[in-house]
């Protein structure tokens, strides 16, 4: 789900996005997400990480 609009407003998901980010770090797991909001967040987590 590319939407703009909502990437935009994310900027209030900072702490979901540095807890999450960590949890990923440190178990690798293999995510299957359906809630769109996680996955604008993981989307930008692993953009980060591949820079």
């Amino acid at each position: 789900m590319e939407n703009p609009f909502v990437e935009k407003q994310l900027g209030g998901f900072t702490r979901l996005q540095n807890l999450l980010e960590k949890i990923l770090a440190e178990t690798q797991p293999c995510v299957v997400s359906v809630y769109a909001v996680y996955g604008h967040i993981i989307k930008k987590i692993y953009a980060n990480r591949c820079k």
